[in-house]
């Protein structure tokens, strides 16, 4: 790898360089506050899931970080961003020989069966019938995977991606 020093505010050095590299991904570490404190204040990893231009990874401490990840667990409603997450989580699985299970979650009429059944080949599907954030937060996994909408700023308040980055006790991978 490559190590670049970036001279400025952090925030917005950070965002103008991944902008300007075209970057696919930038890997954090964990909130270091809470949601609200998070979004209130200048806390790098909340605003990277608001504001990036690419895939975000939350990294957590691993139990086994040598077999990092052993497990995957990708949120799938049928949307296109949800399908786009399955299609990473599979890459990773296929790379790292972790298994992955997908996770629909909610009541019935929220998820696509249809663009679920055609995209998940093979993947272990999970039905959970309460709320998505609660059902992935709470999934045995050392990887959830989710998709984002590509809401970006304030639109992004509240989505589910966002809230799973910040409730899990596990890394966390924002696919966008």
């Amino acid at each position: 790898g490559e190590v670049e020093v970036l001279e400025g505010a952090l925030i917005p050095t950070l965002l103008k360089e991944l902008r300007a590299a075209e970057a696919t991904l930038v890997a954090l570490g964990r909130p270091h506050h809470g949601r609200l404190a998070g979004i209130l204040s200048v806390d790098i990893t909340t605003r990277m899931l608001h504001d990036a231009p690419c895939s975000v990874l939350v990294a957590r401490t691993a139990a086994e970080p040598e077999r990092f990840p052993r497990s995957i667990v990708v949120g799938l409603d049928g949307t296109p961003a949800s399908l786009a997450a399955l299609e990473a989580a599979r890459e990773i699985a296929g790379r790292t020989g972790a298994s992955l299970t997908a996770l629909v979650a909610g009541p019935n009429g929220h998820a696509d069966r249809e663009a679920i059944e055609r995209a998940r080949g093979d993947v272990a599907l999970v039905e959970a019938p309460g709320g998505a954030v609660d059902a992935l937060v709470d999934a045995d996994a050392d990887l959830l995977v989710v998709g984002s909408r590509g809401l970006h700023g304030v639109k992004s308040l509240g989505s589910v991606s966002e809230r799973v980055a910040h409730k899990a006790r596990c890394s966390v991978l924002v696919v966008r």
